[in-house]
């Protein structure tokens, strides 16, 4: 994402972020004056788009902590010392040639879709009713779907960034899963699927804005409430539940923000399957 800095805004005297540049960029008025205490305390200069310190990053690391700066100020240097351990970049430019390119395609289960629902907002699917976590972890493929998923996570992220800074205003993802396939057998996995999601949780804020999960099994309530207590209160407040029925009336629309006709044609949409990894059974 290339830094541009907004040349009609003039820096402050000490060289810090201003006030008046952050509600330049399009944050929420509401929280501008936090955005200023949480780029203060982290010394962000004016015009500084990287390590993710723009003001509207800096915004998702603040509402990723319900407006509380100390929270999303330890966020923040917690986020940018993981990425560095990570070697994100490299990780990015890495993982689609690597050898295990067919492995993550054909196993995996997450993907973003080629089109944008409305506010130019990324989709992403999570085919997770039929992710073979067992085979996964019996065939020794968890270290590459993990890196899988953080690569999806950084995408999302860094669309969303390039979205909000060509509106002027915060932009996330819509996040659907498909839950078809789901049996109570997935909680003997909950510990690797709280690590996958503890990914977001911990280290990509505010990447979606919504979490709209359609196909539920009856079984899934007793699931859901192994998994709820694990999510931030942010995060749950995003997430709707809906069943076999879900693409009856608006609820699907109204929640998600994305048409069926956006979604890919194994969820009957127009959209294409191969944006989205297969999940197939590992043998």
């Amino acid at each position: 994402m290339s830094a541009l800095a907004n040349e009609s805004v003039l820096p402050d005297e000490t060289g810090l972020i201003s006030i008046s540049e952050i509600t330049a960029s399009g944050v929420a008025s509401s929280n501008c004056t936090l955005v200023l205490s949480l780029a203060t305390s982290l010394g962000i200069k004016s015009g500084q788009f990287e390590p993710l310190c723009d003001p509207l990053t800096l915004e998702r690391f603040l509402n990723a902590r319900n407006g509380d700066v100390a929270s999303a100020s330890e966020m923040y240097r917690t986020t940018i010392a993981w990425r560095a351990s990570k070697n994100l970049n490299v990780l990015m430019d890495s993982l689609g040639t690597v050898e295990g390119l067919y492995d993550e395609r054909e196993f995996g289960f997450h993907g973003k879709m080629s089109s944008v629902a409305s506010e130019d907002s990324s989709i992403a699917i999570w085919r997770l009713g039929k992710f073979d976590l067992s085979g996964i972890k019996s065939n020794n493929l968890l270290p590459l779907m993990e890196s899988s998923f953080i690569t999806h996570l950084e995408d999302l992220l860094q669309s969303g960034r390039t979205s909000s800074h060509r509106h002027s205003t915060l932009i996330r993802a819509r996040l659907i899963v498909d839950l078809s396939g789901v049996s109570m057998s997935l909680a003997t996995m909950l510990p690797t699927i709280k690590k996958l999601l503890g990914f977001g949780k911990l280290y990509f804020p505010e990447c979606t804005k919504s979490a709209t999960l359609i196909n539920a099994p009856w079984v899934f309530s007793s699931l859901w409430g192994l998994v709820n207590p694990f999510l931030t209160d942010v995060m749950k407040k995003k997430v709707k539940i809906l069943g076999n029925d879900w693409k009856l009336g608006e609820v699907f629309l109204e929640h998600s923000g994305v048409e069926v006709g956006g979604l890919p044609a194994f969820l009957d949409g127009n959209g294409k399957d191969e944006d989205v990894c297969c999940a197939e059974s590992v043998s």
